[in-house]
């Protein structure tokens, strides 16, 4: 999951195991700031489903009952990264 305005989004797109295994996938749940891709729908379910983590990610984007008063505050969270790749694309 990345926030689609930052520039942390270009790093992450560039990234060979994003690029190869994860295709973009809309959700409903997840704040509109954030772009989430996966290979494994399943585990971005288990992820969107736990309440408290999507409490932590929509609170960063300024929504429900957020501490956030100004845009430029926002978002606290550039990016969720969670991957069994390595950062570079391996030799073989």
């Amino acid at each position: 999951m990345y926030n689609k305005s930052a520039s942390s989004s270009a790093a992450i797109k560039d990234r060979y195991d994003y690029k190869t295994f994860a295709r973009v996938r809309e959700s409903e749940q997840v704040p509109k700031v954030y772009c989430t891709a996966t290979d494994c729908p399943e585990f971005m379910k288990r992820l969107i489903d736990d309440t408290m983590i999507m409490e932590v990610i929509r609170r960063s984007a300024g929504e429900a009952g957020s501490l956030v008063t100004s845009s430029k505050d926002m978002p606290w969270i550039e990016s969720i990264i969670i991957s069994d790749q390595p950062k570079t694309k391996p030799e073989r």
